[in-house]
């Protein structure tokens, strides 16, 4: 192993077998600020519930207001890294951070933080309206989906958990695509009780 791997690893206190996350939150409800409000967001790193030690996060915030700005942040006297961000219209920022060195290098063996909160959010609307036969053009869609006959080509279990079951699925469809996928359904569900067991 060498010296820069020994570092990190002394930093950490971990071994590469093991990676850290970061945990956080907000301040209050990430959904009830108001437009200009200050957004804090509140990390940090751990392994298993047990604090991880750094000297410097890197974080991006990007919000719909079009504001991006990043930078490099210590941490505060109680261990914890606090971002603050803000909105300066209705809708969502983003938040991302990853775990630094002491030289601000970033730390692979912590998973990137992700997280957001939204501003005024009662206020966003959908850019187009909503077409008057919407719900009957859906509707319909829906039936015909339903109707069509089920044409499984391969189905097999690929784990149980309790009180579960999980599926791998492989579909051949009327337009002469095929679909994979896999879905769970509570143990011992009977065909068609649940609409969609197979």
């Amino acid at each position: 192993m060498n010296a820069e791997k020994d570092v990190r690893n002394f930093l950490l206190g971990i071994t590469n077998q093991k990676k850290a996350y970061f945990i956080g939150t907000t301040t209050k409800n990430p959904i009830e600020y108001k437009a200009g409000e200050k957004i804090e967001f509140k990390i940090r790193a751990e392994i298993d519930g047990v604090p991880v030690s750094l000297p410097y996060i890197h974080y991006t915030s990007e919000g719909d207001d079009g504001v991006k700005t990043e930078g490099f942040l210590q941490p505060s006297e109680d261990g914890w890294f606090y971002i603050h961000t803000k909105l300066m219209r209705d809708g969502f920022v983003y938040v991302t951070a990853d775990g630094c060195d002491e030289n601000k290098n970033v730390l692979e063996q912590i998973d990137t933080f992700n997280g957001g909160a939204g501003a005024d959010v009662e206020k966003i609307k959908c850019e187009t309206d909503i077409p008057t036969d919407y719900f009957d053009f859906w509707n319909s869609l829906k039936e015909k989906a339903f109707s069509i006959p089920e044409q499984i080509l391969l189905k097999e279990q690929v784990s149980v958990e309790e009180g579960f079951e999980a599926y791998n699925v492989h579909f051949a469809t009327p337009t002469g695509k095929f679909i994979s996928a896999v879905y769970s359904h509570p143990s011992g569900a009977e065909k068609k009780a649940l609409r969609f067991c197979l």
